[in-house]
């Protein structure tokens, strides 16, 4: 019954998020999350399109702020890649892994709680567009965002992930650049 009430605020205060104090993320709060990424790639050489590459990630997460700063966070990674090149077959696969971040959360005194991270990850893959596909290293993992906090226990955040890839999309010694836009929601269970 719990989680219809925080899933009920989060909806309801969507956009107008209300905190009884300073917005912080103090020293004990475990933060539990699911977040969504998007990117979308259109390549091109000398004006002519040659296809495109579109990635939807989905992650779950848990956070534990080590202080009022500092936030210690890890999740699991699920990728959905399709590649499309110009006048031939399209590909589809699946990735998944882990990655660790550091997050650092600054108080205002406002309901929104802007935040930078840091951190680094792993992407095996399987499905037709990957066959004897190599793991990916995900080096550095930046980001950062805004977290709305709605009442004391529940929050949205939005934020810009930039991961840089060795062994991108599972090809051996291609490195890559990926930016992703993201949303999460998340539950924060707070030291009384």
């Amino acid at each position: 019954m719990r989680s219809v009430h925080i899933l009920t605020a989060v909806v309801l205060g969507f956009g107008l998020p209300v905190v009884t104090q300073a917005a912080s993320m103090p020293t004990g709060t475990t933060e539990l999350t699911t977040r969504t990424y998007f990117s979308h790639v259109g390549y091109s050489h000398d004006g002519t399109s040659l296809g495109s590459a579109t990635s939807a990630q989905l992650s779950l997460g848990v956070g534990q702020c080590v202080t009022d700063l500092i936030e210690l966070y890890g999740s699991v990674i699920w990728n959905h890649n399709s590649i499309d090149p110009k006048g031939e077959s399209s590909a589809s696969a699946s990735s998944y892994g882990a990655s660790g971040s550091i997050l650092f959360n600054f108080t205002t005194s406002s309901s929104v709680i802007p935040y930078l991270q840091a951190g680094v990850g792993m992407l095996a893959y399987s499905g037709d567009g990957y066959d004897d596909a190599e793991t990916s290293t995900l080096l550095p993992v930046l980001g950062g965002g805004l977290r709305f906090l709605v009442g004391d226990s529940a929050a949205f955040d939005a934020g810009l992930v930039y991961q840089r890839m060795s062994n991108a999309g599972g090809v051996q010694d291609l490195d890559a650049g990926q930016f992703y836009l993201g949303l999460g929601i998340a539950v924060l269970l707070r030291r009384a």
